[in-house]
């Protein structure tokens, strides 16, 4: 558990986990870990874990991401660094959640979500780009755009993924 990490009452954590630092976990978060390097849990630094949140065997979760009450988190899930679940969603086993995204309360999340959407619904389907949080993160303009433009390619237009491979990459 590292330095600066809070714990607050009730929260269960099993051997095999490693916690990065200046965490807040709150009331009755449960997280089971794994038998054995690289099979361990990690959590990143920066994380908050509200009431109630359960992460599954072998999940990984980047710095800063931020889990909301009651979200339950299968076997092998892995989150994103500044990735955000709002209260009560549910991700599946071996689901993978992208950078800079959003998955909405009371949201089913079932397969991979790519990086720097907005998700809801069961199951969680993509919303949009997350325009706020990358702004908040001072993404550049052009950057955000061109997101905002791959989206409505592969979403809106169900254009095949080769016409969105041109998008350039964050430096994030």
């Amino acid at each position: 558990i590292g330095r600066g990490t809070k714990l607050e009452t009730g929260v269960v954590i099993e051997n095999g986990v490693v916690i990065g630092q200046r965490c807040k976990l709150d009331t009755r978060v449960i997280i089971r870990g794994g038998s054995a390097e690289p099979e361990f849990t990690s959590i990143g630094s920066d994380c908050q874990l509200q009431a109630h949140a359960h992460l599954g065997c072998t999940c990984r979760l980047g710095d800063r991401v931020r889990i909301g009450s009651g979200v339950f988190l299968g076997n092998q899930v892995q989150i994103h660094h500044d990735a955000q679940l709002m209260a009560n969603v549910v991700v599946h086993d071996s689901a993978s959640i992208g950078c800079h995204s959003v998955v909405k309360i009371l949201a089913s999340v079932e397969k991979d979500l790519p990086p720097y959407s907005v998700f809801a619904g069961n199951p969680a389907e993509s919303r949009g780009v997350n325009i706020i949080g990358l702004q908040q993160e001072n993404f550049p303009r052009a950057i955000i755009e061109a997101l905002m433009h791959a989206h409505r390619l592969i979403y809106r237009e169900s254009k095949p993924l080769e016409e969105a491979r041109h998008v350039p990459r964050a430096g994030h």
